[in-house]
C-alpha cells in the first residue's frame, strides 16, 4: 500500500500531509471494555518492557493485527485499530515511532 502512495505523490495525484500522531491514535482508541486477565507485553520507548493488562479478546485481536499498542512521547499507552497503525507507520518518522506492538503481516 505505501508503494502505491508514493506512486500516487510521484504523479501529483494526491499530496503528502503531514499527520498529527496524537490526532490519529486518539481518533482510533480501542473503546469499550479492553481491560482483564491477560498481560500484554511491549518495549517501550524508554527501552523498559511495561505490559498492558488486556481481554482475552484483545489480545486474540492484537495477535491478529486488528490492534495496535501505541506510545505517546510522554509514555502513555494505550490500544488503537488497524486502520489507525496503518497511517501512523505509512506517515513514518516521529508519527511511526508512536507504534510500539502491530502484528501487521497477520493483516496482510
Amino acid at each position: 500500500m505505501g508503494d502505491l502512495r508514493e506512486q500516487l505523490l510521484k504523479a501529483g495525484l494526491v499530496k503528502n500531509e503531514p499527520v498529527d500522531p496524537r490526532k490519529v491514535a486518539n481518533a482510533g482508541r480501542v473503546e469499550g471494555k479492553t481491560r482483564g486477565n491477560r498481560r500484554w507485553y511491549y518495549t517501550a520507548r524508554a527501552g523498559n518492557v511495561p505490559h498492558i493488562d488486556v481481554s482475552d479478546e484483545i489480545a486474540t485481536q492484537l495477535e491478529q493485527g486488528l490492534v495496535a499498542v501505541v506510545e505517546s512521547p510522554a509514555g502513555d499507552a494505550w490500544l488503537v485499530h488497524a486502520e489507525a497503525a496503518t497511517k501512523l507507520r505509512e506517515a513514518g518518522g516521529a508519527a511511526a515511532e508512536w507504534l510500539r506492538v502491530w502484528n501487521r503481516k497477520a493483516t496482510a
